[in-house]
């Protein structure tokens, strides 16, 4: 295994996801977005939240699957979603298509971020912390990116263009995964429901879910609704 190597495909992982949580606040700043699917900012509301439903049910169900299975697969088979559903997004001239892409553009991206997430911790046993706080950085990375690109180029390329453009880069880093060699799963022998319950009752456990709580909270709302309101 090539531990540097395997930290960059963590990092395009989370740059990736970075990309995927700025996406629809950015494409959304511009009433163009709002008429191609003929919705009202009610609307608009409900598809940041399918969004992040899908990132939520992601979240509870591949901890088990890269614990089974390993981070490739979750790596692999969340970078192809989110590059189809943003094709699927792309193409979406109704409320219904926008609700199922932005739902699975959510579930492939809180793949990524769970998987990349674990390989790291994998990675860098001695050094997690300071590990994890690297990786993070390309989330944010992402989420600047985005932004910057499509307010320079929105008069050059169209809304569509853009999603498959970014489609293209999931695409891509779908297509590099499997060509990587992974640590085993840590945990084959499988999941445990009781384990998990007892573990969420742990004090720790509660006070950082209150801040993750509020802290996404933010995150959704100000991700998702400056441009609009801005605009």
């Amino acid at each position: 295994m090539n531990r540097s190597r395997l930290f960059g495909a963590a990092c395009s992982a989370m740059f990736l996801f970075g990309i995927v949580l700025a996406m629809l606040g950015t494409i959304f700043g511009l009433q163009e977005m709002r008429d191609r699917l003929h919705v009202d900012l009610a609307q608009q509301g409900d598809i940041f939240l399918a969004l992040f439903l899908g990132v939520f049910v992601s979240t509870v169900l591949v901890g088990p699957v890269i614990d089974r299975y390993g981070n490739k697969i979750v790596l692999a088979t969340s970078a192809l979603l989110v590059a189809a559903a943003l094709v699927l997004f792309s193409m979406a001239v109704s409320f219904a298509a926008a609700i199922i892409a932005a739902f699975l553009i959510g579930f492939g991206g809180g793949g990524l971020n769970t998987a990349a997430n674990a390989l790291v911790a994998d990675l860098y046993r001695d050094d997690r912390g300071a590990m994890l706080n690297a990786v993070g950085m390309f989330f944010g990375f992402g989420a600047l990116v985005l932004p910057l690109f499509a307010a320079t180029l929105i008069g050059v390329f169209t809304i569509p263009q853009l999603l498959l453009g970014t489609s293209a880069l999931a695409a891509a880093c779908a297509a590099a995964y499997p060509f990587f060699r992974f640590p085993p799963p840590s945990e084959p022998i499988g999941f445990s429901l009781l384990a998990s319950v007892s573990t969420a009752r742990n004090p720790g456990v509660l006070l950082f879910a209150a801040l993750l709580f509020f802290q996404s909270g933010s995150e959704s709302s100000i991700g998702g609704w400056t441009s609009t309101y801005i605009g």
